[in-house]
């Protein structure tokens, strides 16, 4: 398939195989779809994003086959990522694990985290400056 144009939109396997996949998808449409944002901001959203799927793959539901949403989309000079679930929200297992929302909040301008009886929503979004043509001579 090409590179999505307009918004991304994903429906994915609550499996721990589906974040290389979001992330790859996320980072060809960043390319197609906001060329101006620098190497490091893509790098951090690919990250914060994949976080959140983690979260939804180790917390929302329980053994057995589920599924979850990522959407992707430019809302002028920013991006906003966003990620569903329908499960029931589960408290960390094991002593691993418990900083992907202290990353997404250090890797992203706004970060909602929105727990509800039918489901989690996170929503990300980071701003960037857009280009600005060099209109010196020869520039």
């Amino acid at each position: 398939l090409g590179p999505p144009l307009g918004a991304l939109q994903l429906t994915l396997p609550a499996k721990a195989g589906s974040v290389p996949l979001v992330r790859h998808r996320l980072r060809v449409w960043l390319n197609e779809n906001v060329p101006e944002l620098d190497a490091i901001a893509r790098s951090d959203l690919e990250v914060a994003w994949s976080e959140a799927c983690t979260n939804v793959i180790r917390h929302a539901y329980g053994p057995g086959d589920a599924t979850f949403d990522a959407t992707a989309a430019r809302d002028g000079e920013a991006v906003c990522l966003q990620v569903r679930d329908t499960g029931q929200w589960r408290p960390p297992r094991g002593q691993h694990g418990g900083r992907g929302i202290a990353l997404m909040r250090e890797l992203c301008d706004e970060v909602r985290v929105d727990r509800r009886s039918e489901g989690t929503s996170v929503t990300l979004r980071r701003g960037f400056a857009p280009s600005i043509p060099d209109i010196r001579p020869g520039g």
